[in-house]
């Protein structure tokens, strides 16, 4: 997650989508009041404060989220990579969330999550376990909607950029925003856990499609995205 005050936006990290080789890309153009929360070769910065948890806390949707927003606010954790615009929006002035341009990245749900899985099967629990298990047992697999969305449905962010044609969308964006950019990230974080690269198209079964279809029926809808 970045807020910059040096070109006034908001970038909302969402998962699986080359989120974090943006922000690499993009922090190493920030200035030093601008929020980063990233690590690596940019370090994060500035993202400890104080702030009212009120606002926060009338969003929770659960008991877990109400105490990770108490230890957050405790420990002073104010921002963090993946923050949804609901919480961003309650820990940033209203004038600075509604004058800035605020976008994500979204990817072809299909797509992603057979991403997800594969970053998941790193991590010990997962190893063995099958893409039909995976489904079965990761009840929201890697859904953002809740992410840019308000629990109404309305829309926070100005734009999404299309993982499928991202170089050309956010050259887009940087050049509306006067960000320098050679038309290169120049990094390719977290891509090393996928070595199946056969196309999404060519691994599911039909059972397997509706699952996802089911689980992203919201991006779907509003991004228009297909099998």
């Amino acid at each position: 997650m970045i807020i910059s005050h040096k070109y006034k936006f908001i970038f909302i990290k969402n998962r699986k989508v080359a989120g974090s080789s943006v922000q690499a890309c993009i922090g190493r153009h920030c200035g030093r009041s601008d929020i980063l929360t990233i690590s690596g070769d940019i370090p994060s910065q500035n993202t400890q404060g104080v702030w009212n948890p009120c606002a926060d806390l009338l969003l929770a949707s659960n008991w877990k989220t109400w105490f990770q927003i108490l230890s957050d606010f405790i420990h002073l954790n104010k921002f963090k990579p993946h923050m949804g615009a609901c919480s961003i929006q309650a820990r940033i002035p209203k004038k600075t969330w509604d004058s800035y341009y605020k976008f994500c990245i979204e990817r072809n749900p299909w797509d992603k999550t057979l991403s997800f899985y594969h970053m998941k099967k790193h991590n010990p629990e997962f190893t063995n376990m099958s893409f039909d298990c995976f489904l079965s047992n990761c009840p929201s697999l890697c859904s953002d909607f809740d992410r840019y969305c308000s629990p109404d449905g309305k829309i926070l962010v100005d734009s999404f950029l299309r993982y499928e044609s991202l170089l050309d969308e956010f050259s887009g964006i940087c050049e509306k925003l006067g960000i320098p950019f050679n038309g290169d990230l120049g990094f390719n974080i977290n891509s090393q856990f996928r070595t199946d690269r056969r196309s999404y198209k060519d691994v599911y079964t039909d059972s397997q499609k509706r699952v996802v279809a089911t689980v992203y029926k919201r991006e779907i809808e509003l991004l228009g995205y297909e099998f």
